[in-house]
């Protein structure tokens, strides 16, 4: 069976980091792209977000000021574990994104980050649960 269609909505994607310049950026270039994006500047405003909004995929900052993303990765995987995370940081370790990973993350990315390669891991995302919900 070969797959040929498209996914019917418009992917929803949620940029949780508490630098505000970091959230316009993505929201900006990601809109481009044509996708529905939301911000959240803290960790709780994330995870409402992601309780009421349930996003696609959630891009979040590894080095936030309240929580560390790579815990907040489990509390979002524990609301829908099929919601994609892609935990970014400047300030990444073997060790950091090995615990990521084993947490459900589906990539790990370092600032500053290379814009098409972003864009690549969201399409590689997006194509992997299209996949596997038809």
């Amino acid at each position: 069976m070969s797959y040929t269609g498209a996914i019917k909505e418009t992917p929803r994607i949620l940029v949780i980091d508490d630098e505000k310049d970091v959230c316009i950026f993505l929201e900006d270039v990601l809109d481009e792209d044509g996708y529905d994006v939301l911000t959240a500047l803290s960790v709780e405003e994330g995870v409402k977000a992601v309780s009421s909004m349930r996003p696609d995929i959630v891009l979040i900052d590894k080095n936030m000021h309240a929580e560390n993303g790579i815990d907040v990765l489990a509390r979002i995987k524990a609301i829908d574990e099929n919601i994609v995370v892609i935990v970014m940081t400047g300030y990444g370790t073997m060790e950091s994104a090995r615990r990521a990973m084993e947490l459900g993350a589906f990539d790990y990315i370092t600032k500053p980050f290379d814009l098409d390669c972003v864009k690549t891991v969201i399409k590689n995302s997006l194509r992997g649960r299209t996949k596997t919900s038809v």
